[in-house]
């Protein structure tokens, strides 16, 4: 469903932008308005109906009081205060799905004013977040994190053992889930996705105010007309960590709309509990990996954060191969252990060590490669669990053996086949 939604969004977009750009309006402000405006109508109709979500303009509400900037669009739960004489709203920090910044044309200056606006709803979220004792099911969050580091902290404790930098990537995973997404939308502006990297790179090079940079800053999503910047947090998108740095953003020039309904839909399933069609293609969003990061601790504080960009020429990007998904495969004595580890898996069991002696099969070896493929994690330096509560085991005529955690998927695949 999200892929064919997001391609009648789109179309609706794309027909209504060339209706703006040729309205006879030269007001600045009445056209930032038309844009706006349109964009809130393509958010509303990717809302379920039977949610109690809505989309209004306004101002996001700090646990102090204080207020952020004007917001061009906020995706929010429940009842709000109404601005009187406006048809703006105000909503606490933490009823937020989403804030927007709009661009008829995103350029340098654009792109920093969305950042700095955006900093702040950070700033209002992590006072809430120092300052609330509501409790919130982070399991999504330590999900995502297992898929990027192999690692499964079974508490914020044993999160903050973990080497290097991980503590602090963690603490972001956390943060991201309940903080509301952040999402710069330029109608024009950038005109490749090379330029994007370029642009956003440079803003980033030359800002006076590094913490808007900050890795726990850094937007959801930054679109200029086709082209995107995604942040890989696992809602829903992740990468996987090489060494100690963390690709934290990667570029495409895939459907925006596409990208922006699956945070919007995975943000309300962590949030609301509640169920998508998600997948309807097994068509993979091509991702191109951009900015990498990573934190140097002293005394379980960050007290720097590193960057390096991965360069791409216009080329490359546009020769980066589209990709289909496929389930996991695994070798029989994989599928063996996968298919007993329910209860997790104990390094030293010695009945377990027994068993594989018997089997001949190196277990440590064994476990790594699983641990590589993310589909166990490590929980302690013994022991492991499984990284997705349920998967299902397909035996395909040829003998191959293969998992996965996503049934829509798993089902578009076994018909594909």
């Amino acid at each position: 469903m999200i892929n064919s939604l997001s391609k009648l969004l789109r179309e609706v977009q794309a027909a209504e932008t060339l209706r703006l750009n040729e309205y006879r309006i030269t007001h600045g402000p009445t056209i930032g308005a038309m844009y706006e405006g349109l964009t809130k109508t393509l958010v509303d109709k990717a809302l379920p109906e039977e949610l109690d979500i809505r989309v209004v303009d306004g101002f996001v509400d700090g646990v102090d009081r204080k207020l952020s900037p004007q917001t061009d669009i906020l995706v929010v739960r429940g009842e709000g205060e109404r601005v009187p004489h406006t048809s703006s709203f105000i909503y606490p920090v933490q009823q937020v799905l989403a804030v927007f910044e709009v661009k008829k044309t995103l350029g340098g200056v654009g792109l920093d004013d969305a950042m700095a606006k955006m900093g702040a709803v950070v700033e209002l979220h992590r006072k809430w977040v120092n300052a609330t004792t509501e409790g919130a099911d982070l399991e999504p969050a330590v999900r995502s994190f297992a898929l990027t580091t192999g690692h499964w902290p079974m508490s914020d404790q044993a999160a903050a053992n973990l080497p290097d930098s991980l503590p602090a990537i963690f603490d972001i995973f956390k943060f991201e889930q309940t903080a509301p997404l952040r999402i710069v939308w330029g109608y024009s502006g950038y005109k490749s996705e090379k330029s994007l990297r370029t642009g956003f790179l440079g803003r980033m090079k030359a800002a006076k105010d590094q913490s808007n940079f900050a890795p726990q800053q850094l937007p959801s999503l930054v679109v200029a007309g086709g082209n995107s910047l995604v942040k890989m947090v696992g809602q829903p998108y992740s990468s996987r960590l090489a060494g100690s740095w963390w690709n934290i953003l990667t570029s495409t020039q895939e459907n925006p709309v596409r990208i922006l309904l699956e945070m919007l839909w995975t943000k309300i399933s962590f949030e609301m509990k509640a169920q998508f069609p998600m997948d309807d293609t097994l068509e993979l969003e091509r991702l191109a990996p951009f900015i990498a990061a990573r934190m140097i601790m002293k005394d379980n504080e960050v007290v720097s954060n590193e960057y390096r960009h991965i360069e791409l020429t216009g080329k490359q990007l546009a020769s980066i191969p589209g990709q289909k998904w496929r389930p996991e495969e695994n070798q029989l004595d994989e599928a063996v252990l996968l298919m007993g580890a329910g209860r997790g898996i104990d390094l030293e069991d010695a009945s377990l060590r027994g068993y594989a002696a018997d089997e001949g099969f190196d277990l440590d070896q064994l476990v790594k490669r699983l641990v590589d493929k993310r589909q166990l994690a490590w929980t302690s330096t013994s022991k492991l669990r499984l990284i997705h509560a349920t998967s299902a085991t397909t035996f395909t005529p040829d003998g191959a053996i293969s998992h996965s955690s996503n049934a829509d998927l798993l089902s578009l695949w076994l018909q594909d086949q």
